[in-house]
C-alpha cells in the first residue's frame, strides 16, 4: 500500500526519495550526480523536506553526512 502523503510529494521529491531507497544509503555528492540540473540549494531544501516529514534520515555532520531511507 502507497503511503498518502508519499504520494502528495513533489515529483523532484519523489524523485529523489526513489534514489534514496534504491541505493540505501548516500553522500549529498552521489545525490547530486543524479540531480545535476537542479541548484545545489534546492537539492538541500528538498533534502530538508524529506527529513522533516519523516522519510529520509540524516546521519551524521557536515561533509560525513548521510541520508539514508526512513523504510
Amino acid at each position: 500500500m502507497v503511503d498518502p502523503f508519499e504520494e502528495a510529494l513533489p515529483l523532484r521529491r519523489s524523485q529523489i526519495l526513489a534514489v534514496i531507497r534504491e541505493n540505501g544509503l548516500m553522500k549529498f555528492d552521489q545525490i547530486k550526480r543524479n540531480f545535476m540540473i537542479v541548484n545545489e540549494r534546492t537539492l538541500r531544501y528538498d533534502l530538508k523536506k524529506l527529513r522533516e516529514g519523516g522519510f529520509i534520515y540524516k546521519l551524521g555532520q557536515t561533509n560525513g553526512v548521510y541520508y539514508k531511507p526512513a523504510n
